[in-house]
C-alpha cells in the first residue's frame, strides 16, 4: 500500500521531469541519464516520505512543501557575505544556491582539484562514480535529488597528496523571487595514501521566499586515504 505524499509539488515535478531532461545538462553521459530515469521512477512511485515511513516518523514535510515551489536553472545572484569562518586558515570555495562562484573562491593548493558542473560531467574518470555511491532504492528523497540535480561539484585529492590547509566549502543561499527548489550534489574522491580536510558551512542571505534544498554528498575514499569532514549548519 502506498504511503507517500503526492501533493501539488509532486505533480509539478513529475510534469517537469521530461522537460528538464531535454533542456538541462546536455553533456551528461548516457549512463547518468539512465540513472536519472531510474531514480525518477523510484520517486514517482514512492512520492515524498511521510511520518508513516520509519525514518521520517518524527518529521513531517507537509508544511515545507505547502508553498508553490519552483525548480529553476538560473541561480545567479549577488552575494555580500560568503560566511568565512573567523580566524580559520583555509582555502575557500563558494557555492551560491548550489552553483560554483569562481569570483568568490580561492585557488586550491597542489594535490587537490575542483571541478564545477560542466568540467565534472566532461571528465571520463568521474562518469561511473557520479550518482553511483548513494543508491538506496527505498529513499524517495535521494531519488528526487538524483533525478533533478542540475549542479555538481567534484573534489579530487590526488594519490599521496597531503593537503595541510583545510578546504572550506561555503554553501550560500540568497535572494529569490519565488519559493524555490534547489537540487545539487557533491562528489569527493580521495586517492590512495592521500589526506585532506573539508569543512562545509551553510548560510542564508536575503532569502525572501521559502527554499527547499536537496543536497547529496557522495564520497569515494580509498581504503588507505584519510578524509576529515565537518558540517556546520547555520540555516534557519
Amino acid at each position: 500500500m502506498k504511503q507517500g505524499l503526492y501533493n501539488k509539488f509532486y505533480n509539478y515535478l513529475t510534469d517537469r521531469f521530461e522537460q528538464k531532461q531535454s533542456t538541462v545538462l546536455p553533456s551528461e553521459s548516457a549512463g547518468l541519464t539512465e540513472k536519472r530515469n531510474h531514480a525518477f521512477s523510484v520517486f514517482k512511485e514512492l512520492g515524498f516520505p511521510t511520518r508513516k515511513n520509519e525514518e521520517w516518523k518524527f518529521t513531517s514535510l507537509a508544511s515545507a512543501l505547502k508553498d508553490d515551489l519552483q525548480w529553476t536553472i538560473d541561480h545567479s545572484h549577488t552575494v555580500t557575505n560568503t560566511n568565512k569562518i573567523e580566524n580559520l586558515e583555509a582555502t575557500h570555495i563558494v557555492l551560491v544556491n548550489g552553483k560554483y562562484a569562481p569570483e568568490l573562491s580561492d585557488a586550491l593548493p597542489e594535490g587537490i582539484s575542483f571541478y564545477e558542473t560542466s568540467a565534472a560531467l566532461a571528465e571520463p574518470r568521474f562518469a561511473e562514480k557520479i550518482a553511483s555511491i548513494a543508491t538506496e532504492e527505498d529513499s524517495s528523497m535521494l531519488a528526487l535529488n538524483t533525478a533533478f540535480f542540475t549542479e555538481i561539484s567534484v573534489f579530487h585529492v590526488a594519490a599521496n597528496a597531503v593537503i595541510e590547509t583545510p578546504v572550506h566549502v561555503s554553501h550560500v543561499f540568497t535572494v529569490n523571487v519565488h519559493p524555490e527548489f534547489i537540487p545539487y550534489r557533491m562528489l569527493i574522491i580521495a586517492e590512495q595514501h592521500s589526506e585532506a580536510t573539508i569543512i562545509e558551512t551553510y548560510h542564508s542571505e536575503s532569502v525572501v521566499h521559502p527554499l527547499f534544498i536537496s543536497y547529496v554528498s557522495e564520497q569515494d575514499i580509498h581504503e588507505s586515504a584519510v578524509l576529515h569532514t565537518h558540517m556546520i549548519n547555520t540555516l534557519c
